[in-house]
């Protein structure tokens, strides 16, 4: 009787099996790993907003203990940082790719004007190492990415931390809400 040699070693067909499971394995990793990346981004773009609506409430909070909000229709604290957006020529609030601003440009006057803030201007407020220039409200409590406009998964990068009117108590501070 014959005895059947024992091949040792592996056959062409499963070395290119497993080099396809492992192209499969390494591709899914690539994409898990963009996806994390992207929403790295969108959380940064986030949490960048948020720390500027915070800034913006505490420096509506000092003027108000400073007694600096005068409502005369032209005054702007003097702690208030950015350009006031006047509404004429290229210096107009820009329309939100959903909904409306809080105030609309006949409202927005004084201390309740929108103030276009440049990464310099941030670096006042304490938020540095950001390229964005943004439009905030100080009375309203508004923040919007005037630069990036959208985060990447396609939300509008606006926050707004007030949703109370400021009708009775100016100085009500426990109004901010998220």
């Amino acid at each position: 009787m014959q005895k059947i040699k024992e091949e040792k070693g592996i056959t062409l067909a499963i070395l290119i099996v497993t080099v396809i499971v492992l192209i499969i394995i390494v591709g899914v990793s690539l994409d898990m790993g963009f996806d994390n990346a992207d929403s790295a981004k969108n959380s940064n773009a986030k949490a960048e907003l948020q720390m500027i609506g915070q800034a913006t409430i505490t420096e509506y909070t000092k003027a108000m203990q400073l007694n600096y909000l005068v409502d005369d229709g032209a005054t702007i604290p003097s702690n208030f940082v950015g350009e006031a957006i006047t509404g004429q020529g290229e210096n107009i609030i820009p329309a939100l790719p959903s909904g409306a601003w809080a105030l609309n440009q006949n409202e927005a006057v004084g201390y309740k004007s929108y103030f276009r803030l440049t990464p310099e201007e941030l670096d006042e407020l304490y938020i540095e190492n950001t390229a964005d220039t943004y439009i905030i409200n100080y009375y309203t409590g508004e923040v919007y990415n005037e630069t990036k406009q959208l985060a990447d998964d396609g939300s509008v990068l606006y926050l707004r931390l007030n949703n109370a009117t400021h009708s009775q108590k100016e100085k009500d501070t426990t109004s901010f809400t998220n």
